[in-house]
């Protein structure tokens, strides 16, 4: 039993204020855009639910017995009293920018522009943040790290520059019906972190790291040993990229004979090193988790079939009302499945006397095994029965031992696991929606009233999500991780 408190009760208000001003000038093919604004955005919330007594228990008798396994209360830690939880931070953003269109010919449309911007860090107003800063003495940033006051949460950054280019083709083939458009865009938001849009690059995301597993949580002199002070040290890292491409195709058939049909298929590809997650398997070599983003979906179609039935015409306004006016519509959603990583209970330290990692990846494949010998299935099917994993030994229990190690990693050679981030695909998603509708329009008096029954009918497939996998998938020795902390990935038992 848990009592989520802190989200039980809270305070939000949020004000944004911006003054812009901008222009336009035409002159022949060219059209100048330019402009300049300011904008000032307040956090005043006030997240107060952490004032309520927590407590958990691990079952009902312990809950009659008074007798709660963990208790947490925000409390004003120099009296014991009711903490001030509200925040009062303040940010500012000035930009200014200029944008050149020039239609180069008929058919052709060039976009050039720029924009440069200062964003100003959250300020709080009241009171300072207390923040952890890395240690620089002889027993490292981790032994050393302290909390700090500061008014400003981080350092402005200058470097903002925007620069853009785009372009609109029209070609004469297809009778002028296909446009093809491109572009390219650089633009920021306040963690510094570049946002991108189909077919871009963003670099410097930030990703959570605890930095217990990157430095020494010990320091001994003197035959003294002196311990870190924190049990989690997590710093926001911006040395994460984050990469997105796609390719849409539309087909749309407007409405005629009473019939409509409009289809999307989207081809996309995304990718980066940790989706801002703090559980890596290999923080200390970020680089080795590159691979598809958890939200990655590789194939998605959304089709729309609308059909309206001709109005019918026999003389008599009973029979008229209930032949015609029907209108039956389905929608179509398809998908392949999101990524997961295989890890095993197993650990290793990147440096001496730093924490422990765990889970993590398999350092080899089972004698006899390798990627292709796992298989590749759409079907949800596949993971209830472990038809991926057909290598269920003599008994038929076995699973994830026939295709990965369990050896544990030496402490005299580096850690290199031999399969990638997110390198298996969880089953695909279907989704039909369908729905009859009905209208009955009536007239008379000088009005018109017109009534309307609906009819829905949604059979989506049985479907998993990333983070919950059918635990026979492979069999009782392995399971499955269903912790929030540590979605969708395979657990050695």
């Amino acid at each position: 039993m848990h009592s989520t408190a802190t989200a039980a009760a809270a305070i939000l208000a949020q004000n944004t204020i911006e003054v812009t001003d901008q222009g336009t000038h035409t002159f022949g093919a060219h059209t100048l855009r330019f402009g300049a604004g300011i904008r000032w955005e307040q956090d005043n919330d006030n997240l107060n639910g952490g004032t309520r007594p927590d407590f958990d228990f691990a079952g009902l008798w312990n809950l009659a017995n008074d007798a709660p396994f963990f208790e947490s209360q925000t409390v004003n830690a120099a009296n014991g009293l009711q903490a001030d939880t509200a925040a009062h931070f303040r940010s500012q953003t000035y930009y200014g920018f200029v944008q050149h269109d020039w239609k180069v010919t008929p058919t052709f449309t060039l976009n050039t522009g720029f924009r440069y911007e200062i964003q100003t860090p959250w300020l709080a107003k009241d009171a300072a943040s207390f923040l952890p800063v890395p240690g620089t003495g002889p027993g490292g940033p981790v032994v050393g790290v302290a909390l700090r006051p500061f008014k400003n949460l981080y350092n402005t950054d200058y470097g903002h520059y925007g620069p853009k280019v785009g372009f609109a083709w029209n070609p004469n083939y297809f009778d002028n019906k296909v446009v093809i458009r491109g572009g390219f865009a650089v633009a920021y938001n306040h963690l510094d972190l570049s946002l991108f849009e189909n077919g871009s690059l963003g670099r410097h995301y930030a990703r959570l790291v605890d930095q217990s597993y990157l430095a020494p949580n010990t320091y001994t002199a003197n035959g003294v040993t002196t311990k870190t002070p924190a049990g989690t040290d997590f710093f926001a890292q911006t040395d994460s990229s984050q990469a997105y491409n796609s390719l849409n195709v539309r087909v749309l058939k407007q409405l005629r004979h009473g019939l409509q049909f409009d289809g999307t298929y989207t081809w996309s590809k995304a990718m980066d090193y940790a989706d801002g997650s703090a559980n890596q398997t290999n923080p200390a070599n970020n680089r080795s988790e590159w691979g598809p983003s958890d939200f990655d979906v590789r194939h998605r179609f959304v089709g729309t079939v609308l059909y309206t039935t001709p109005q019918v015409h026999t003389g008599h306004h009973l029979i008229n009302a209930l032949v015609s006016g029907y209108q039956a519509t389905s929608i179509v959603t398809l998908h392949t499945g999101f990524h997961w990583t295989p890890v095993v209970n197993n650990s290793f330290n990147a440096i001496p006397n730093a924490a422990t990692v765990n889970p993590i990846r398999p350092i080899a494949y089972a004698p006899g095994a390798d990627a292709s010998s796992i298989r590749s299935s759409c079907s949800n099917s596949a993971f209830e029965s472990g038809s991926n994993f057909p290598n269920r030994g003599t008994a038929g229990t076995q699973g994830g031992i026939n295709y990965y190690s369990t050896a544990q990693p030496s402490t005299t050679v580096p850690y290199i696991p031999v399969v990638g981030r997110n390198s298996l695909t969880g089953p695909c998603y279907r989704d039909v929606d369908f729905s009859l509708a009905k209208q009955v329009s009536f007239e008379g008096l000088a009005t018109r009233r017109t009534f309307g029954s609906r009819q829905t009918c949604t059979t989506p497939s049985t479907f998993c999500n990333s983070n919950r996998f059918p635990t026979k998938a492979l069999g009782r020795t392995f399971r499955i991780g269903t912790s929030a902390s540590r979605p969708g990935r395979i657990l050695d038992a």
